[in-house]
């Protein structure tokens, strides 16, 4: 869908020069005159990337934007409906805007306001989109429509031609034959359109390619593994500095520690790590990066014995905003690294992290119990009281959900819904045997997959279903415990699940390790939690992205009621000054901006859940 933006509201200093500009020059009717700013109706017709073009256009032109209380053009938008509100939200933050009023709900539909910065005119730019862009273009789900034209990036053609002679890894422009492949994420949802991208092959292409940012005043988006969610490791018209080049892993066994670089893979890490039987803590899919996934947290099925995988970050080399390469541990730096493990994107970009290891496998156990959806009820009344009594060697998990394909289930619960209890074991064969058995003895299970295997196929289980290109919605929060008004509400939602696509909740058991580190020891918000809960869809079909994004939404209303404070930032996709404090809680987000301040003051790292100095 197209969002649909009834307002602009332009800071100015000459009135009469603005009016003429947006007034006469673009079209657009006078609503109202105030001394500071001047508020034009675009008649519902255009989308939020047209404003990032005129505001452009303008600056390019000479005309002024900065009154009393505005950085810049400060867009007011009113739209129908929340999922609106999420593409409208994205986009901006995308585009390198400050959110500073998140929508709420009127008569009208939903309004809310984000300024840009000001931009002063520079010779020899352009910043205007060539051509006709389709009218949802700038949406982080557009439906895979192409945009028709060109984006022509804001980047200086000597200063170009100079950045490509002294930069040794590639870099792709819209014109160039590799550039789509190069500008692709995992979430087939996220399709948008960065004025460059480049793969530095080292710390020293890192500080050419941030430098070069800084000098063009390019948005920065960074990648390592391309999994965010929101779609932070890319943008629309900035720069994506790519670390997939930046690939290694050189584990100490005597030490049992691994060096990782930025643009490395968890496949890589748990690859090279085995080979010594040993293991960090980290996710379930192996294509996701290290890097994403360790500075906001790091869940995965060791995390009840060892904790989460920030846990384990032993030092961190930063390349800071300042184009500094800098070190930080508990010795050296020690407030960087406090932010670092939890709101680490908003600091820096990490060339290369050292993990602590324990020893893992090569054998484990591992898998799930289904039972009917029918007797969701008993399985969750057995599954609470299992897991508490369980050893920190298992983590475990309950949820809900399709039996599809539905040549993969048995014919009890083909093409419906079910309920299932799972785990991972990462202590001896005969424990886990032991500790496995009341969940399989338990009722009349339709299947059983539980057995041993090694760790690796564990961890590479999942990486098939999670593919690059699906499209991929989900929403999570931590809870107390698993009551049956919680269970009750997810079958609920079950009931109404779209068509085309694949929809869950899953509960993951926290506690032990992670709740043993004291809270205010990293910027990791919630230690004490006994689940991390989550509503999740995954499909296809582009013409399904609103009735399963609704899902999510209408699923995550079932969890709501029973979370605690605090959310697991590699989850949210809502962006705001408001949402951030729900994520870290109003301590830790104070503490955040004044680390913010000292380290990043221009806030040249704002693609991720900012932190805004």
């Amino acid at each position: 869908m197209a969002v649909q933006v009834t307002t602009i509201m332009i800071g100015v200093e000459d009135l009469a020069r603005s009016k003429k500009f947006y007034g006469e020059g673009l079209g657009c009717t006078i609503d109202q005159d105030y001394p500071q700013f001047v508020s034009f109706n675009m008649g519902g017709g255009s989308s939020s990337l047209a404003l990032y073009e005129w505001e452009a256009a303008a600056q390019d032109a000479g005309v002024p934007s900065e009154g009393s209380g505005f950085r810049g053009v400060s867009f007011h938008y009113i739209v129908p409906s929340r999922e609106a509100v999420d593409e409208v939200m994205a986009t901006a933050v995308a585009a390198g805007g400050d959110v500073v009023r998140e929508a709420a709900a009127s008569p009208y539909g939903y309004f809310g306001y984000f300024q840009r910065p000001r931009r002063p005119p520079l010779e020899g730019r352009d910043q205007r989109v060539v051509g006709e862009c389709e009218d949802d273009a700038d949406s982080p789900a557009r439906k895979g429509k192409p945009v028709s034209g060109q984006v022509t990036a804001a980047i200086d053609a000597s200063a170009l031609s100079r950045f490509r002679d002294g930069f040794a890894g590639l870099v792709a422009l819209p014109e160039d034959d590799g550039y789509d492949a190069a500008r692709a994420v995992w979430n087939g949802m996220i399709d948008r359109r960065p004025a460059i991208v480049v793969r530095p092959t080292g710390v020293a292409d890192v500080l050419a390619a941030l430098r070069f940012a800084r000098e063009q005043e390019l948005v920065i988006a960074v990648r390592s593994g391309g999994h965010s969610i929101p779609g932070f490791s890319t943008c629309d018209g900035g720069i994506v500095i790519d670390l997939s080049s930046m690939r290694g892993v050189r584990v100490d066994p005597e030490r049992r520690v691994a060096r990782v670089n930025g643009g490395s893979l968890l496949g890589d890490l748990d690859h090279e790590a085995q080979a010594f039987g040993l293991a960090c803590p980290v996710g379930v899919v192996a294509h996701t990066g290290v890097a994403g996934l360790t500075l906001g947290g790091g869940m995965g099925r060791l995390q009840r014995k060892y904790g989460l995988t920030l846990d384990n970050l032993l030092s961190v080399d930063v390349v800071t905003a300042d184009g500094r390469l800098v070190h930080a541990s508990e010795d050296e730096n020690p407030d960087l690294f406090w932010g670092m493990r939890g709101a680490g994107p908003n600091f820096g970009i990490v060339t290369s992290f050292e993990f602590r290891l324990h020893p893992v496998g090569p054998m484990i156990t591992h898998g799930t119990v289904m039972h009917p959806v029918e007797r969701a009820g008993e399985v969750a009344e057995f599954y609470r009281d299992f897991f508490e009594g369980a050893p920190d060697e298992m983590w475990s998990a309950f949820g809900v959900g399709l039996a599809l394909p539905e040549e993969d289930f048995p014919p009890e619960v083909t093409g419906g819904p079910f309920v299932f209890m799972g785990g991972l074991h990462c202590g001896s064969l005969e424990q886990a045997e032991r500790d496995f058995a009341p969940m399989r003895a338990f009722g009349s299970p339709v299947k059983d997959t539980v057995e041993q295997k090694p760790y690796l196929t564990a961890q590479r289980m999942n990486d098939e279903a999670q593919a690059w290109g699906h499209r991929f919605s989900m929403k999570s929060g931590f809870t107390a415990g698993l009551p049956d008004e919680l269970v009750d509400g997810c079958l609920s939602q079950m009931d109404r699940v779209p068509k085309g696509g694949d929809c869950s909740f899953s509960f993951w058991s926290c506690g032990r390790a992670i709740a043993r580190v004291d809270v205010d020891t990293t910027a990791f918000p919630t230690r004490d939690a006994a689940f991390w809960a989550s509503a999740e869809a995954m499909w296809d079909d582009s013409g399904l992205d609103q009735d399963h994004r609704e899902w999510v939404r209408s699923g995550m209303t079932a969890i709501t009621p029973f979370t605690v404070a605090g959310r697991y930032v590699n989850d949210v996709a809502e962006s705001g000054e408001d949402v951030v404090r729900s994520v870290y809680g109003d301590a830790k987000y104070e503490r955040l901006v004044q680390l913010k301040r000292a380290w990043d003051p221009d806030n040249v790292f704002r693609l991720n859940q900012n932190i805004r100095p």
